[in-house]
């Protein structure tokens, strides 16, 4: 109420093996346990032409980077939803930059979803259980103003999860998102 911020990470001081470095996106949820997941899509000069795929990075609850997820199902991450059920937590995650070409004018139609099974504690940072491609067939583009559009908007309510559809201007429903 009084303005005040704090600076929970400075990640610009932080070692990570994020495939490009770190360029943070909307992508990002916290746990109950205090753990924050933030997605990261990497570029040298803010342009297309440069980016990474990127990585998950896994912040312990002081912000310090103690894992990093990258690999084929995380692809331009940029927005996520998390249910969390203490213990274990089911964590959405769009990405970007599947089959994209890396350019302002490159367009596609193969954004997706990815579901990632999760299993924390509050001393250890969560682990990837498993991982499904709950939707994909999104459109997605290099922006010369916004870097990328895709998929973004997650949130989710009584197992479906709701996905703004930036491209086509829609909201997109995805039934049964914890179990398909």
């Amino acid at each position: 109420p009084d303005g005040t911020t704090d600076v929970f990470a400075d990640l610009s001081k932080q070692q990570t093996t994020c495939p490009g470095g770190v360029g943070l996106t909307t992508a990002m949820v916290q746990l109950k346990d205090g753990w924050v997941i933030v997605g990261s899509l990497p570029s040298q000069d803010g342009q297309m032409t440069t980016a990474g795929n990127g990585c998950l990075l896994f912040l312990s609850p002081d912000g310090k980077v103690v894992e990093t997820l990258s690999g084929p199902q995380i692809a331009g991450p940029w927005d996520a939803a998390v249910d969390d059920q203490g213990d274990t937590a089911t964590l959405f995650v769009t990405n970007t930059l599947v089959d994209l070409d890396h350019s302002a004018t490159a367009k596609a139609s193969k954004a997706d979803v990815v579901r990632l099974n999760l299993t924390q504690t509050t001393d250890t940072p969560p682990k990837v259980t498993g991982s499904t491609v709950v939707a994909d067939g999104f459109p997605e583009a290099g922006d010369a103003s916004a870097f990328v559009k895709g998929p973004t908007g997650l949130t989710l309510g009584n197992g479906t999860l709701y996905v703004a559809d930036t491209l086509d201007n829609s909201i997109q429903l995805i039934p049964d998102a914890l179990t398909r």
